[in-house]
């Protein structure tokens, strides 16, 4: 599992410069959302079984995924 808390700092895809009037939360499966992380210390590309993604009306990020034990390599997805 890898969780990520920031803040919205600059425009989102989906909310053009400014942070949603309600709580937005998006959920997608496997292969939509690829680890930095796991990039920076492997140097693979490796995706996400699961991800869920939360904006709060003040701007603060949230997201948390869920990796299997062996992850899929962003070639194979």
């Amino acid at each position: 599992m890898e969780t990520q808390h920031c803040s919205l700092t600059e425009p989102f895809l989906v909310f053009p410069g400014t942070p949603p009037e309600r709580t937005f939360t998006n959920t997608a499966g496997p292969c939509i959302w690829f680890s930095d992380y796991f990039l920076q210390t492997t140097g693979e590309s490796l995706a996400a079984d699961s991800v869920r993604l939360t904006v709060t009306p003040s701007g603060n990020v949230s997201v948390t995924t869920m990796y299997p034990p062996n992850p899929t390599p962003e070639s194979e997805c």
